[in-house]
């Protein structure tokens, strides 16, 4: 054996010359074994770094899934408490087992919704059995609007008069739906009261009286208008009350007056007319009719003449007749006016040429049109009291050039 380790020994320096060359200061060996060793160390540090690398990066990752775990499941790291002793026990190998400890926490397991049937009583009488609480409620919401409705009125408070429960039906209740429900307590058998109250406001026209005062200073059937009369408007406040939908009670709760009315006043002449023989205050003849004649229009007695009367001035004849007795031209011409015109009421006017024109005044009827060519004695018309008028009479104007005449002077 000695003699063995001896040649290895005496064999080194050649394996360590023919590696490389010898270090000049002695034996130690240079060249590639130096260089082996120093990789093999390079390496080696290297490896250490990644481990320590790798390390931080698991540690990070365990920090950030307990972070996460904190704030998404909500743990409450209070309530976790360490075992008690008895839960340590002995292991097989000689060591100790741990037991976890029983938690308190139940589990949670979710159960379908169960509706409970509900009975509608009023006035402590079942009338309807529906599904659930909120069907039987929502029933009684809509019946509430559909007499709101019926109110036209956005703002009616609608409230039950009844006393109205609910309550859990019996399992053998026979339930029946919410369009039956809703039929039965909105019929007219309907076992509800239901009041509703609304308030509206309306616009009344107040109709205008007519006052009639007597003035002695007027020709009897003559009127003055004193006032013309217009209607006033008044606005009301109307509280109205409503049972089961149809009307029950309506108060005027205020009104205000937007215009006052304005009576209409009418000055009646009660002066009697009375006949005369044509006088100087009668006008004059001062035109020739030529070959005009002009015929009495009607048979009657002449009750007011032409001219100044009692204040006032007549401008042509009253004729005396029955309602209904037949006017005639008194001469021939052309109808130009056949209308109703103010005090005269219905006229009949006709153009006679050379400027002569004839007017015959509250006709009851009118039997001509303007433009119609009428001869002497046509009827034209009838006697009325239409106008300014009270008694059934025939005034009668001559006119000649617009100006009235007195027709007794040119009356054949």
């Amino acid at each position: 054996m000695e003699e063995l380790q001896e040649k290895i020994n005496n064999k080194e320096p050649e394996t360590a010359k023919s590696a490389g060359t010898e270090d000049p200061a002695g034996d130690v060996p240079h060249g590639g074994v130096l260089r082996l060793r120093r990789v093999n160390a390079s390496m080696r540090k290297g490896i250490t770094d990644i481990q320590l690398f790798v390390r931080l990066l698991v540690a990070v990752f365990m920090c950030v899934l307990i972070v996460t775990a904190v704030l998404f499941a909500d743990i409450d790291t209070s309530d976790v408490v360490a075992a008690p002793a008895d839960n340590v026990e002995p292991s097989a190998h000689g060591g100790q087992t741990i037991t976890p400890a029983p938690t308190d926490t139940p589990d949670v397991t979710w159960a379908p919704v169960r509706y409970i049937k509900t009975s509608i009583l009023i006035d402590g009488k079942v009338v309807a059995v529906l599904a659930s609480r909120e069907a039987a409620e929502s029933v009684i919401d809509d019946v509430l609007e559909h007499y709101t409705l019926i109110t036209q009125s956005d703002v009616a408070h609608t409230v039950i008069l009844n006393d109205l429960e609910f309550a859990d039906a019996d399992e053998d209740d026979e339930i029946i739906s919410s369009d039956e429900a809703y039929i039965m307590l909105t019929s007219d058998e309907t076992p509800l009261k239901v009041e509703s109250r609304s308030e509206q406001i309306t616009t009344t026209l107040v109709p205008y009286d007519t006052k009639y005062i007597d003035d002695p200073n007027l020709l009897k059937g003559m009127r003055i208008y004193e006032s013309f009369g217009h209607e006033g408007t008044i606005q009301h406040r109307e509280s109205l009350v409503y049972i089961n939908g149809v009307l029950y009670r309506s108060e005027i709760s205020s009104e205000e007056t937007l215009i006052e009315r304005v009576d209409e006043v009418i000055r009646m002449g009660t002066l009697e007319p009375k006949a005369g023989e044509p006088g100087e205050y009668e006008g004059e003849h001062d035109i020739s009719q030529g070959d005009l004649v002009f015929i009495q229009p009607v048979s009657g007695e002449i009750v007011l003449n032409f001219g100044r009367y009692n204040m006032g001035f007549h401008m042509g004849l009253d004729y005396e007749a029955e309602a209904g007795t037949s006017v005639v031209a008194s001469s021939g011409g052309v109808c130009i006016c056949a209308t109703e015109r103010g005090g005269y009421g219905l006229v009949v006017e006709i153009d006679h040429g050379n400027g002569f024109t004839t007017r015959y005044a509250h006709l009851n009827e009118i039997s001509v049109s303007v433009g119609d060519e009428v001869q002497a004695g046509a009827v034209i018309g009838t006697v009325g009291n239409t106008g300014n008028c009270d008694t059934p009479h025939l005034h009668f104007e001559l006119r000649i050039s617009g100006r009235a005449y007195n027709p007794r002077y040119y009356l054949d």
